[in-house]
C-alpha cells in the first residue's frame, strides 16, 4: 500500500503523529477485530489485513521520514557492481568510520538515557522530568540517524556496507520499539491477556539483555550473568505470540521486539569483532 494511502485509509493527515497513529489504529482495531465480528469473519479478517498494510505504510511514512525513505532506497536502489563487491572500493574509508562511530554515539547516549531513568516502562514516559528525557532519546535517535543520510549514496566496502545496514535496522527497530505505548485494552479477553503475558515478559527480558550488555549497573545483581538463557527465552516468547496468538493486538509489536533483539545481536557482533565502537 502506498504510504499516502494508507494515511487516508487510517484517517490521518501528513501532520499526523505516531502517537496519533497508535491511538486510531487501536480504535480501528477494537472494531475489525475478528474476535469482536464472529458473525462477519471473512469480511473482519480482510479488514484486519487492509488495517495491517496501512499501519505499516503509516508507521514507515510518520517515523523519521527522510532519513528511514533515503537511506532505505539507497541501499536497495543501488547498482550492483561489475566486479566483486569487496573491489567496489578496496580500502575503507576513515570518513565513513568517523560518521559511524558519531551516529552510534548519538545512540548509545539515546540508550543511556531511555535506561537510566526507566523509560522501558511506558506508564513512566510522561511523569515530569522522564518527559524531557523521553524526548531527548527521540530528539538523539533522530539526529544519528541523519548523519547516516549521507552514508548511503556513496561507494563503499563489502564491510562498510554490511556495518551500515546493520546499524540502519537498529535504529529503525530501537525507534519503532520506543514508540510502542499501551497495547492492552481495559476489555481484553483471556486470549488477549494470554498473549500480552507473553509480549510483557519477552519484551522485559530484551530490555535486560540489552542493559547487562551495555549498562550492566542498571541490572539488579541477583539478576545478572543469565545473558545466554535470556536471549532463548526471549526469543522462544515473542515466537509463541507469532505462531499460537496471531491474532492478538500485541503481535505487530512483538515483530518489533522480536527484530530488534536481533538487529541488536548483530550490531554486539560488530562491536565483538572490533569493526564498530559503539559501547
Amino acid at each position: 500500500m502506498e504510504q499516502k494511502e494508507s494515511l487516508r485509509v487510517l484517517g490521518l493527515s501528513e501532520t499526523s503523529t505516531l502517537q496519533d497513529l497508535s491511538t486510531v489504529f487501536r480504535k480501528l482495531v477494537k472494531k475489525y477485530h475478528p474476535d469482536l465480528n464472529r458473525d462477519r469473519e471473512e469480511w473482519s479478517t480482510r479488514q484486519m489485513h487492509q488495517l495491517n498494510e496501512a499501519y505499516d505504510a503509516a508507521f514507515t511514512y510518520l517515523s523519521i521520514p527522510v532519513a528511514e525513505r533515503i537511506i532505505s532506497s539507497a541501499i536497495k536502489s543501488r547498482p550492483e557492481p561489475q566486479q566483486p563487491q569487496h573491489n567496489y572500493r578496496r580500502k575503507r574509508d576513515p570518513q565513513f568510520s568517523r560518521t559511524l562511530e558519531t551516529a552510534l554515539q548519538y545512540m548509545y547516549s539515546a540508550m543511556e538515557t531511555y535506561y537510566q531513568y526507566g523509560l522501558d516502562k511506558i506508564a513512566l514516559r510522561r511523569e515530569g522530568t522522564r518527559r524531557s528525557r523521553y524526548s531527548s532519546v527521540i530528539r538523539k535517535v533522530k539526529k544519528g540517524f541523519q548523519l547516516l543520510k549521507p552514508l548511503a549514496g556513496s561507494p563503499m566496502t563489502a564491510g562498510e556496507e554490511e556495518e551500515l545496514e546493520i546499524t540502519v535496522n537498529f535504529f529503525r527497530y530501537f525507534y519503532k520499539n520506543i514508540h510502542i505505548f499501551s497495547i492492552r485494552p481495559a476489555d481484553s479477553t483471556a486470549y488477549e491477556r494470554k498473549a500480552f503475558r507473553h509480549f510483557t515478559h519477552g519484551s522485559d527480558l530484551i530490555d535486560r539483555i540489552i542493559k547487562e550488555i551495555m549498562f550492566i549497573d542498571f541490572v539488579e545483581p541477583f539478576r545478572r550473568g543469565r545473558l545466554s538463557e535470556n536471549i532463548k527465552l526471549a526469543e522462544a516468547e515473542l515466537n509463541t505470540i507469532i505462531i499460537d496468538y496471531s491474532e492478538a493486538l500485541c503481535l505487530r509489536e512483538a515483530e518489533i521486539k522480536k527484530e530488534l533483539l536481533y538487529t541488536f545481536l548483530d550490531l554486539t557482533d560488530l562491536q565483538d569483532d572490533g569493526r564498530i565502537a559503539f559501547y
